[in-house]
C-alpha cells in the first residue's frame, strides 16, 4: 500500500518498525502523491488550502468566477495548489500580454476571419453553457474546414494569455461571456496588427 489516509497513517505507525536504513527523497513521487490528495480530497479542502496561493498573485477570489468551480476544473491538471493558483490567475485577472513562445506558433492573421466569427457566435447565444460553447465553436471549425484544435488554441490563448487551460468550453464558461468578449475582441486587434 502507498497511499494512506491520515487516519491509516496514525493508527498503523509503530516506532520500533521504523527502518533505521537512510531513507531516499523521490520528488517525483511527492508529486504524484500530492497530485492524487488533491483529486481525492473533498473540494472545500483542496480550495481552502489553495485560496493563499491566489492572494499570493494579488487575486480577490470572491470576484470573479465560482472559486469552488475553478478549483473543481484545475485540481487534476496540475501538480500542486501553488501551479494550480498560478495557472488560473486569468480566471480573475485580465494580463498584458501573450506568451511569446505559443503566440508565435498559433495567433496568425488568417485565423483572425474563423475567430471573429467564432466571437458573432458566442455574442449571440441565447444560454451561456459549455454545451452551447462547443457547439458554435464546432460549426466554425466546420465551415472554416479547420480542425477544433486549430481554433481553439489562439482563442485559449486570447482569453488566458498562454497555451494551458481547461478545455476550451469550461474555460469559457467559467470566464463569462463578458470577459470572453472583451479578451477576444482584444486578440484580434493583435492579429490585425500582425499586417502592419
Amino acid at each position: 500500500q502507498e497511499v494512506f489516509s491520515l487516519e491509516e497513517m496514525i493508527n498503523l505507525f509503530d516506532l520500533p518498525a521504523v527502518n533505521n536504513s537512510a531513507a531516499s527523497f523521490n520528488g517525483d513521487k511527492l508529486a504524484w502523491f500530492n497530485q492524487h490528495y488533491m483529486q481525492h480530497s473533498s473540494l472545500e479542502h483542496v480550495a481552502q488550502h489553495s485560496s493563499h496561493h491566489f492572494s499570493k498573485f494579488d487575486v480577490d477570489t470572491t470576484v470573479g468566477p465560482d472559486f469552488l468551480k475553478v478549483v473543481e476544473v484545475q485540481r487534476g491538471r496540475n501538480k500542486n495548489l501553488a501551479e494550480l493558483a498560478q495557472r488560473s490567475v486569468f480566471f480573475y485577472k485580465d494580463f498584458d500580454g501573450y506568451d511569446p513562445k505559443p503566440a508565435k506558433k498559433h495567433l496568425k492573421l488568417e485565423l483572425a476571419e474563423p475567430v471573429a466569427q467564432f466571437r458573432e457566435k458566442l455574442d449571440k447565444l441565447d444560454s451561456w453553457t459549455q454545451e452551447a460553447i462547443h457547439g458554435a465553436l464546432v460549426d466554425v471549425a466546420e465551415a472554416a474546414e479547420l480542425k477544433l484544435g486549430k481554433l481553439a488554441q489562439p482563442v485559449r490563448i486570447a482569453v488566458s494569455g498562454g497555451s494551458v487551460s481547461p478545455p476550451i468550453d469550461v474555460t469559457l464558461w467559467l470566464l463569462g461571456r463578458e470577459k470572453t468578449l472583451a479578451r477576444i475582441d482584444t486578440m484580434l486587434v493583435y492579429l490585425q496588427s500582425l499586417s502592419a
